[in-house]
């Protein structure tokens, strides 16, 4: 979704604000459109103040990746439905074995590396338990990957069969 046009001199502020959010937490641009499931195109206009980022569809999404205080958060945006960092639902953490097969077999995959296939990967739901090995997860990553699925985050996670 994209955010609406900038046609003011606040949205450049926005995207200085937005930058040092992002210096804050040690995150680059393109770990943070990892998060979002976006380009890293989108989010370089979104912290150079070309597409407003509080009006855009992902203000939520942004306050909940950069730790935004809820406070400031809410001071940008007051309306009602916007969802803030202390109201994150916990993550699931990312498994040893899922964590070694990032580092193993990350140089020929990068994707696997990413915090979005990582968490998606983390999130799956195992009919007789999670693979143990770094192998048995790098074939389900490479699996996936072959069918075209791409990490998408939802309220439940997503649901897979039984483990590789």
């Amino acid at each position: 979704m994209a955010g609406a046009p900038v046609t003011s001199p606040d949205a450049q502020a926005l995207g200085r604000q937005l930058r040092g959010f992002l210096r804050a937490t040690g995150k680059t641009q393109r770990e943070l459109a990892d998060e979002l499931n976006v380009g890293a195109t989108y989010v370089s206009q979104l912290v150079n103040g070309k597409v407003n980022w509080v009006r855009s569809g992902y203000f939520s999404a942004i306050v909940r990746a950069l730790n935004v205080p809820p406070d400031t958060a809410r001071a940008l945006d007051p309306r009602p439905w916007a969802v803030f960092a202390d109201q994150r639902p916990p993550l699931t953490p990312v498994p040893d074995a899922l964590a070694a097969a990032a580092a193993q077999y990350g140089d020929a995959f990068p994707d696997l590396r990413r915090a979005a296939w990582q968490a998606y990967l983390a999130a799956l739901h195992w009919q007789s338990g999670p693979p143990q090995t770094p192998d048995a997860w790098f074939t389900v990553f490479y699996q996936l990957r072959t069918l075209g699925v791409a990490p998408t985050p939802g309220p439940a996670g997503p649901q897979a069969g039984s483990g590789a």
